[in-house]
């Protein structure tokens, strides 16, 4: 599911508590959507960046990481993860 799907129910979702219809927790649900709807609108899209070594003395062992985010500069050992764990971006390929 895209978030432009998801947007999309979210928005469907607040027209039907705008007309009146019952729902469960009116206020908090209407307000949690528009949450949602803002976060989803918002995100940001970045790259994995292949690195030679980028070794990190603060971690055990100074672990090596190869790649590292483009939007928050986050190292990850691999360029597989969909989200950047750190700032949340949506990776795309290179």
């Amino acid at each position: 599911m895209t978030n432009e799907e998801v947007i999309k129910i979210f928005k469907r979702k607040i027209e039907v508590m705008d007309s009146n219809a019952i729902c469960c927790n009116f206020g908090n649900d209407k307000e949690a959507f528009l949450i949602a709807i803002k976060a989803l609108e918002q995100q940001k899209t970045g790259k994995w960046i292949y690195k030679k070594e980028l070794r990190d003395e603060s971690l055990p062992y100074g672990q090596q990481f190869k790649y590292e985010c483009s939007i928050c500069e986050f190292p990850s050992k691999t360029n597989v993860f969909n989200f950047c764990p750190n700032c949340g971006a949506k990776m795309e390929e290179e």
